[in-house]
């Protein structure tokens, strides 16, 4: 849902949407990490942040795919 006022609008999450949102967040934080630190290639990463799309389903995603090898 939202909530709009005269120069802001903003996203109101449920409870279920918040939860899966947190765990979305900080599950690719620690991705992000390993990759940074070369413990996984940019394919492996790729892969992980697509995988915790698909099984976690955030509301709201990033562009990190648009990270470069």
């Amino acid at each position: 849902t939202y909530s709009e006022d005269s120069e802001v609008r903003t996203m109101m999450l449920n409870e279920d949407q918040m939860q899966r949102q947190t765990s979305f967040e900080v599950a690719l934080h620690y991705v992000s990490l390993l990759y940074e630190e070369g413990i996984i290639s940019y394919k492996d990463y790729r892969r992980e942040v697509l995988s915790l799309e698909s099984e976690i389903c955030p509301i709201i995603k990033h562009n990190s795919l648009l990270i470069k090898e």
